[in-house]
């Protein structure tokens, strides 16, 4: 019997965001003889997590961005998806109907548009009028409907769908083994970091001030230094809005509080050296990153434009109206007695990996039938 070939398509590579986290880990737990996953990427060169791809066989395509050159970006799809795939699973958000439109002609006969996000990721007018207009064309091009959460597919393709179950909700699972508290791992990494003493909020994110509203947390944790010292602010991630990120530090004189440790591949081991983490994102599709801290028994503050479906075990959410109501909630911060967490829990909620990804698994099977 011929395996299920799936052909995932990202709207950039396969680097250290959550699209590319998402793609990676659930296609390394499919069974290849019965489901074979490969990837189409924009950037025509390698990103830092493509070697998890093709270890386990996979092959990667590489297509130049649209914006740079539309006729080879359109070639290289047209090329990729017309290489005999029964399914096309498009993670493209507002664009998904681009490649699936290009599968429909192929003649691809199952057709997934996954929602990963509440708003568009670009600021550009522009950019996003056509995003619109791309998405509207979605529910002509798809076969099927998934989203990470029920704001992310309202966001996509609006209520009516959601209403009628016509859209299939897939959490985007972790293992959450992998970030179960380890004592030794936060010695190690408080002492690597400068964290000794100290109580930690944690943040892990792309450093993308639109999105994740990095320089909000800056100004509220500034607020929190002034009525408690010891408090310390370590900021996971980096990327295009680096630059402003470090110059607000400078700027509200924080250099010796805030540790900015540019993309890490140790995540796991940076929750179990935080003592609380913060989430002030402007919008989020889902917020995977309050499961893993959540799963590393860390209690969570996210603002309230974070889809609640994150919250597992401990998670409160905040309006982002108030600099004062975050700077109150890190001074009452503190290391939780006990990091031990229930996994029952994720596992009813859909967020354990081995499950979500043994019914994404089944799912593609039948459709694919």
């Amino acid at each position: 019997m011929k395996p299920v070939r799936v052909l995932f398509i990202s709207g950039g590579s396969l680097d250290h965001g959550g699209i590319a986290s998402w793609m990676l880990n659930f296609a390394s737990r499919f069974d290849r003889e019965r489901v074979a996953v490969d990837f189409l990427v924009h950037g025509l060169e390698p990103g830092a997590r493509e070697d998890e791809a093709v270890s386990p066989g996979a092959k990667v395509y590489h297509v130049p961005y649209r914006r740079n050159d539309p006729a080879g970006n359109r070639r290289g799809m047209e090329q990729a998806i017309a290489s005999g795939y029964d399914i096309v699973h498009a993670h493209m958000d507002g664009m998904n109907a681009y490649p699936l439109g290009i599968a429909k002609r192929i003649g691809v006969p199952v057709r997934i548009s996954h929602s990963h996000n509440t708003d568009f990721l670009t600021a550009n007018p522009i950019r996003r009028a056509l995003h619109r207009f791309a998405r509207a064309r979605i529910p002509k091009c798809a076969t099927h409907l998934l989203a990470c959460s029920e704001a992310a597919a309202v966001f996509l393709y609006g209520e009516r769908p959601v209403k009628e179950g016509n859209v299939k909700i897939v959490r985007n699972a972790i293992e959450t083994e992998r970030y179960a508290f380890d004592a030794d791992a936060r010695t190690r990494t408080r002492a690597e970091l400068g964290l000794d003493g100290a109580c930690v909020i944690g943040h892990v994110g792309r450093f993308d001030i639109r999105q994740k509203n990095q320089l909000f947390l800056l100004d509220a944790f500034s607020e929190a230094k002034k009525r408690r010292p010891e408090l310390k602010l370590a900021l996971v991630g980096d990327g295009n809005d680096r630059s402003a990120i470090g110059a607000r530090v400078c700027a509200l004189d924080l250099d010796d509080s805030v540790v900015l440790t540019g993309f890490r591949d140790d995540v796991p081991a940076l929750m179990s050296a935080f003592d609380a983490f913060a989430l002030p994102s402007r919008f989020e599709g889902l917020g995977i990153v309050l499961v893993e801290a959540q799963a590393s028994g860390l209690p969570c503050i996210a603002s309230d434009a974070v889809p609640h479906e994150a919250n597992v075990t401990n998670c409160g959410f905040l309006t982002l109206d108030s600099v004062e109501t975050w700077a109150q909630a890190f001074i009452k911060a503190k290391a939780p007695e006990s990091r031990a967490v229930d996994t029952a829990d994720f596992q009813r909620m859909g967020y354990d990996i081995t499950q979500a990804a043994d019914a994404l698994e089944r799912f593609y099977l039948e459709v694919a039938k």
